[in-house]
């Protein structure tokens, strides 16, 4: 059973283009429909720079879905105060592909840190860069390596198991999410495939994620 607490859940990777923003809004959006009843409220928090969640959230407005509390802290102290000031919610952070100091609090402070990492040459040599980064910041952190964009027939996963195996901070999500137009046309609308009926397996996925991390 998930603690009656809040946690801080960090979408985080130091190298741009990873799906971290998708993986974020569709995190939170699977967060509120599971916890929002029991008490717990689901808050954003985007230090991005390109702002996506923020835009797709002011879209959300506009439509009959309730929209979320975004944040946009511009400072170390700002974000601190938010996590202060919330820490009995979930808050899932959106870090940028950008090594700042926001970012690295952000991490520092997480309760849960989310790797998006496809199964390219690049975000695997990505990953060894964030771990390195990981390494001046505290000892102690370890971090969810979450496969994204995977092919629906894919049932093979070696290769990147033995790889991933080989870096002692880094644990492989057994949930995988696949790739589907829907991750990303669903937030062009300021929806999330949480508000669609064509994408109960993509919902499974993140639910899958989202037990792995905090339990049922």
């Amino acid at each position: 059973m998930m603690e009656n607490k809040g946690k801080k859940i960090v979408i985080a990777h130091s190298k741009g283009g990873s799906r971290k923003t998708t993986t974020a809004w569709h995190l939170a959006n699977g967060l509120k429909q599971n916890i929002y009843a029991k008490g717990r409220k689901v808050l954003i928090v985007d230090v991005d720079v390109q702002k996506t969640i923020t835009i797709v959230n002011d879209i959300r407005s506009t439509t009959e879905l309730e929209y979320f509390r975004v944040f946009q802290p511009q400072t170390v102290a700002e974000l601190l105060e938010i996590f202060e000031t919330h820490k009995d919610d979930i808050i899932v952070v959106d870090t940028g592909g950008f090594d700042k100091d926001i970012n690295r609090v952000a991490i520092e402070k997480a309760d849960e840190i989310i790797v998006p990492l496809s199964a390219t040459i690049h975000d695997i040599l990505g990953l060894s860069m964030f771990t390195s980064i990981l390494d001046e910041i505290a000892t102690n952190i370890a971090i969810n390596v979450l496969l994204v964009g995977v092919h629906h027939k894919q049932t093979n996963f070696t290769d990147i198991e033995e790889i991933i195996s080989d870096n002692p901070r880094a644990k492989l999500l057994k949930s995988k999410i696949l790739s589907k137009n829907a991750n990303f046309t669903t937030m062009a609308k300021g929806m999330s495939v949480y508000n669609t009926k064509d994408n109960v397996e993509l919902c499974k996925r993140y639910n899958g994620v989202i037990d792995e991390l905090i339990g049922h």
